[in-house]
């Protein structure tokens, strides 16, 4: 029995597809590229607010909590024994 590859079930260059299947995909994919791109802007808006908010409070983080004074307690080391694992 001959056992073939995935690879060999993949089309290996663009010129496998037919040129009226690549037209059909086109023509049908054509009305969602303008709600992709749209969806794409928004999240790229939201992206910019969750690293600015990020960014402020590790700022804001490291200005309060000084990571020395929780090394001198051994709270660093040990991160285990204070979760109680």
């Amino acid at each position: 029995m001959m056992h073939q590859t995935c690879a060999s079930l993949v089309p290996e260059t663009p010129q496998d597809i037919s040129t009226s299947t690549k037209n059909y995909f086109k023509k049908v994919l054509a009305p969602l590229q303008t709600p992709i791109v749209q969806e794409f802007q928004v999240l790229t808006i939201l992206e910019s607010y969750v690293n600015y908010t990020m960014d402020k409070a590790f700022r804001l983080g490291k200005r309060f909590v000084n990571p020395d004074r929780y090394a001198e307690l051994g709270v660093l080391d040990e991160p285990s024994r204070h979760l109680g694992v």
